[in-house]
């Protein structure tokens, strides 16, 4: 069974505990994605991890399967109807319940309201060309890729700027 644990700030404090938010951390370096997931070299130590995790701007999600923690999901850049969408997801689920999550976070997204009004028609990615898992995984959970941005984004990891994917998810 997945569950989706939304990680906000409640009256006895955080719906995630400040070791497992670690720990997420810590299993991104234990399976090698690091440099995958955050691209842009900002989030590359536990403290940075966690800091970005409780930025305002960011909406995560931890992700349980069978009650064991599988990885995190999270949106920004948010606009009217719109945001950006990311997986981090732990090399465990990989080929095995990656899809299944996947669409449970986008359910969890798009279910989303004010008002009684839904926050989300549109979901946005943008997948450097480097991560081709990424890419193929976009089209297995049914997003539409529209294209390729060259040179758009710097990587600190390859000490050069490369292509972006652009896709996006539209609610059905």
């Amino acid at each position: 069974m997945i569950t989706i644990v939304p990680y906000v700030q409640a009256v006895d404090g955080w719906t995630v505990p400040d070791e497992v938010v670690k720990a997420t951390f810590d299993k991104f370096v234990q399976d090698g994605t690091v440099n995958q997931i955050f691209y842009d070299g900002n989030t590359n130590n536990r403290e940075a991890f966690f800091n970005f995790m409780r930025n305002p701007n960011n909406v995560p999600q931890w992700i349980l399967v069978d009650q064991i923690p599988s990885g995190v999901c999270w949106l920004n850049g948010m606009g009217p109807g719109y945001a950006f969408a990311h997986y981090g997801l732990f090399k465990e689920t990989w080929g095995k319940t990656t899809e299944d999550i996947a669409k449970e976070c986008q359910k969890y997204w798009f279910s989303m309201q004010n008002n009684g009004e839904y926050l989300l028609d549109i979901l946005l990615g943008m997948t450097p060309t480097f991560n081709r898992k990424a890419a193929h995984f976009l089209n297995k959970i049914g997003w539409t890729i529209l294209g390729e941005i060259p040179n758009l984004h710097y990587v600190p990891h390859l000490g050069r700027k490369t292509s972006i994917l652009i896709s996006y998810k539209q609610r059905t």
